[in-house]
């Protein structure tokens, strides 16, 4: 896609396409067509690179594993938090991460927070 790109020069590239409605539009509406001429020149030409992989970079295998063994991460670190509904201590407030009581600075701060908010 890189020669659907504006080039450098006077009025060129984001600056002047958001200074000039006209060439804004003009670049919207044509970038689609112009991206299919350069691309079938490049293929009557031979010079497009077939090599290349064409899959998108998140459905290679690599990074699909590499997903999942980040995600198993995430929902074991979620899992290990406290559930705030499943505790037998009710008058306290606990931090979810570790488990323990806020101290009581804490937790006058955390429970006056809406009102000094307002205030």
């Amino acid at each position: 896609m890189r020669h659907a790109k504006s080039h450098g020069g006077a009025g060129a590239g984001i600056s002047g396409l958001l200074t000039n409605y006209q060439a804004y539009q003009r670049w919207v509406r044509t970038l689609h067509k112009r991206s299919l001429y350069v691309d079938a020149c490049l293929g009557m030409a031979n010079m497009t690179d077939s090599g290349q992989d064409t899959k998108h970079r998140d459905v290679r295998p690599r990074e699909v594993r590499k997903g999942e063994k980040l995600m198993k991460k995430t929902m074991d670190a979620v899992c290990s938090f406290l559930n705030p509904f499943t505790v037998e201590t009710k008058d306290q407030l606990l931090i979810l991460s570790s488990g323990g009581a806020a101290s009581d600075d804490v937790a006058a701060d955390v429970l006056k927070a809406e009102a000094v908010g307002e205030h």
